[in-house]
């Protein structure tokens, strides 16, 4: 199903915030409005576009920099960000191997506002050493000192801030805690979302 909008000109009752003068408070009132579906099952289809194999990226970090900035988009404003978000990306999501993994940790360490620090823990009370993006709001990368390994990804609100007032104070809001990762030769067990109420 395709769907088409187009946006009607009409004058504001109010001066609008700039986010929703370029067209998203329109956008998202058509979301809003589209009824909620019927199904038993949650389904989502992605694709996934890269131009170099995650398996032959650098394994130093000036040379992995040079490499990922090669995608940084043209209009993008926050070169620090965005390569925080990469190596994020590296080390959560992708099959990246163990010699790109650490030069990831070496570029993120490297940025102009990105922290070091030891004994940080995650949400489980495992510590490790952590790099650390933004204040008050602070996104943690957890690494196990012993193996190297990555421990969890985590944001934390480290003090009360009027912009975040919902968002609970000096605990992760947010933890992505690693278990296990890598390849291995067990087959996948396929996971869905039912709808509540389906049998």
């Amino acid at each position: 199903m395709g769907i088409r909008a187009r946006l009607m000109d009409r004058p504001p009752r109010r001066r609008l915030p700039a986010w929703s003068r370029v067209g998203l408070a329109a956008a998202a009132d058509r979301l809003a409005a589209q009824p909620p579906g019927t199904g038993a099952w949650w389904r989502r289809e992605l694709r996934q576009e890269k131009l170099k194999p995650v398996a032959q990226l650098p394994t130093d970090a000036k040379a992995l920099k040079a490499e990922l900035l090669k995608q940084y988009p043209a209009d993008a404003d926050n070169q620090e960000g965005w390569l925080w978000t990469a190596g994020r990306w590296l080390l959560l999501d992708a099959p990246s191997t163990p010699g790109t993994r650490a030069a990831v940790y070496r570029m993120l360490a490297g940025l102009p506002h990105v922290k070091v620090a030891d004994g940080v823990k995650d949400d489980e009370g495992r510590a490790g050493v952590a790099l650390l993006l933004g204040d008050p709001l602070q996104q943690q990368i957890i690494i196990d000192r012993d193996s190297g390994d990555l421990l969890a990804v985590q944001s934390e609100l480290l003090r009360p801030d009027g912009k975040e007032a919902w968002l609970p104070v000096g605990r992760p809001f947010e933890s992505l805690l690693v278990e296990r990762l890598g390849w291995t030769d067990e087959q996948p067990t396929e996971k869905v979302e039912r709808r509540p109420g389906s049998p």
